[in-house]
């Protein structure tokens, strides 16, 4: 009888940089918060746009890696605008961080004052390695807006026609070796 040889799955790599890793998620937190924020201030770098809402993760190793999805509708009727996602310690945000953001000129009018291109959906998955965290401590994570340069008004999570993604989106895996 023959039978099939194979070779053992070894743990040596860390999840950041995906060797010989056999991973899995060990922690997963997510919210949708249903409403639209507006503001026609600009500048914004780090608006709220989850209202209370908040993804907590504890990470149990600086090898960890976090896993981040977003979606939202967003409406730039002037100007630019953007997105991102930011960290902190504190449930009230204080002393925040952005962990990743698409900057506040990825979005908007791009030089013209109409309908044409302002309402768009923003959307995605983006990978954050625990290094520089500390292992068992909880940590906070919401999505923020970015506003930038012409007057106007900026809508973050806005429904559109026959939408059913109304709202900010966001969720977290934690994934280990440990």
């Amino acid at each position: 009888m023959s039978g099939i040889v194979g070779s053992a799955r070894t743990h040596s790599g860390t999840i950041s940089d995906l060797v010989n890793v056999n991973g899995r998620i060990k922690e997963f937190s997510r919210f949708h918060y249903g409403s639209a924020t507006s503001t026609t201030s600009t500048g914004e770098e780090t608006l709220n746009i989850s209202g209370s809402l908040y993804c907590t993760i504890i990470p149990e190793a600086v090898g960890d890696l976090l896993e981040f999805s977003f979606g939202l509708n967003q409406y730039t009727s002037a100007g630019y605008s953007g997105m991102g996602i930011q960290r902190s310690a504190a449930t009230n945000f204080g002393s925040p961080s952005t962990v990743w953001s698409m900057g506040e000129h990825g979005l908007g009018q791009f030089g013209h004052q109409s309908d044409m291109g302002s309402y768009l959906h923003s959307g995605g998955t983006v990978n954050n390695p625990c290094s520089g965290l500390t292992p068992g401590t909880p940590y906070y994570y919401r999505v923020i807006g970015m506003t930038h340069t012409t007057a106007g008004t900026f809508n973050f999570g806005i429904p559109t026609s026959a939408s059913t993604n109304a709202g900010v989106f966001l969720s977290v895996k934690r994934w280990s070796i440990v």
